[in-house]
């Protein structure tokens, strides 16, 4: 993923697949509208993250599930929302996706920043904070060592942070 228009020696828009041995592209093109930040693979499934309004033939908002074989968009569709949204960070626990970037609701969810969606639906979890919470953005990103996270809260409340190692 990320922002071209060949690689390994064909056109591909934003994400293609290269063989390992030649370095050359494959014939899976999920033909994406732009820019592609964040990949996570679960099964045959390939979950992409980014800048884009279509993927795998059709019309998707930032998020999408992708046929490994195919490359074709399956009925997965988070519809990842908001004034400039993106998806900056993708990762997978068990049959969750967790996605982070810049948006402000997923499927009509108020959800901000960060989410955990169903892999095997469409349904975004709701936010775990609850009504009212809202996320920033990691800074610096990517990090390493040291990170600053910071939140909001609609009112006083204990807050659990996890951070996951998606390597």
């Amino acid at each position: 993923g990320g922002l071209f228009a060949t690689i390994g020696g064909k056109s591909r828009i934003c994400l293609a697949a290269l063989d390992a041995g030649t370095g050359l592209a494959t014939d899976w093109d999920p033909d994406a509208a732009n820019r592609v930040n964040a990949i996570a693979v679960g099964g045959a499934t390939v979950y992409v993250g980014g800048q884009f309004t279509s993927m795998g033939g059709q019309s998707r908002s930032n998020l999408a599930a992708l046929d490994a074989g195919t490359g074709l968009a399956t009925a997965w569709d988070p519809d990842a929302r908001g004034s400039g949204a993106f998806v900056w960070a993708l990762a997978m626990a068990g049959p969750t996706v967790y996605a982070g970037g810049n948006f402000s609701s997923l499927k009509g969810w108020p959800q901000t920043h960060f989410a955990a969606i169903t892999a095997d639906g469409v349904t975004a979890v709701p936010p775990a904070g609850g009504p009212g919470m809202q996320a920033a953005r990691a800074w610096p990103n990517p990090f390493t060592g040291q990170v600053s996270i910071s939140f909001s809260l609609a009112a006083p409340t204990a807050v659990r942070l996890a951070v996951f190692d998606g390597a």
